[in-house]
């Protein structure tokens, strides 16, 4: 695998600023670099796995619908080892990456919660760091319904 420099993110925006230095060493993160914009919205990644492919996909299709993500992947199958009720367990699964601004993160956790098979469904969080200032104004007005319009 080819090793990227710094010269990459030059072109995406840095979504939380913070007082770290970058990988590089060359600037601190979250000071604007030339050709970079500093967002003061969140987004985050958010996921969950389900049992049953047409399961996933029925999350993904109401989550989008209902403007709590931008965009739902559904990947799979997997294979996932756990512990549950003092057994490990090991199910086939689909994975569900669905792409969302910060703010809605506890309405699409309930949406979740309420349509998920699994006792305790797995709904975590990564936040988006970096991303192309398109992709992330893609997600703000698709998930908030700002935007009749297809990116």
């Amino acid at each position: 695998m080819r090793r990227q420099t710094g010269a990459h993110l030059a072109s995406l925006t840095r979504v939380r600023p913070g007082p770290a230095t970058c990988h590089a060493g060359h600037h601190r993160v979250g000071e604007p670099r030339r050709g970079d914009g500093v967002s003061q919205n969140g987004y985050l990644q958010v996921i969950t796995a389900m049992d049953a492919e047409d399961g996933a996909q029925q999350l993904a299709q109401s989550a989008v619908e209902a403007r709590l993500a931008a965009g739902v992947q559904v990947i799979g199958p997997i294979r996932s080892t756990y512990w549950w009720k003092g057994a490990i367990e090991s199910t086939e699964e689909w994975l569900c990456l669905m792409k969302i601004p910060e703010g809605q993160f506890d309405a699409l956790a309930a949406h979740i919660k309420t349509n998920h098979p699994y006792e305790v469904p797995e709904i975590t969080a990564t936040p988006i760091t970096y991303g192309s200032r398109d992709y992330l104004d893609w997600i703000e007005a698709e998930a908030t319904g700002t935007s009749g319009q297809s990116l």
